[in-house]
């Protein structure tokens, strides 16, 4: 399985010459009660791709701050599915791990 870090807010190319969504930054919602409370952070969310791009296992490695890390856990399930994983790869599903930054 390939691990792959992705920075907020950045498209890299995670497989072949595919890449992580650019719709991801735009699901993106600050939690109301989070904006009220000032409360910031970059939740780390896990999780399988597998090969018609469906995602599976999400895992969120917390913020310190239970809004955000379910934000985070929803801009990657609104973000699925994402492009079927090529053929020529090899593998039938890819792990990511993607930090989501929460500033104000």
């Amino acid at each position: 399985d390939i691990i792959t870090n992705l920075q907020d807010q950045e498209s890299q190319n995670v497989y072949g010459n595919l890449k992580f969504p650019d719709n991801y930054d735009s699901n993106k919602k600050y939690p109301l009660l989070s904006l009220q409370r000032r409360q910031e952070g970059t939740p780390v969310v896990e999780f399988t791709i597998i090969r018609n791009g469906d995602v599976t296992d999400v895992k969120v490695t917390s913020s310190g701050y239970r809004l955000l890390d379910r934000e985070a856990q929803k801009i990657v399930m609104k973000s699925a599915p994402f492009p079927p994983i090529p053929k020529s790869l090899g593998k039938d599903e890819i792990d990511l791990r993607v930090p989501i930054n929460f500033s104000l």
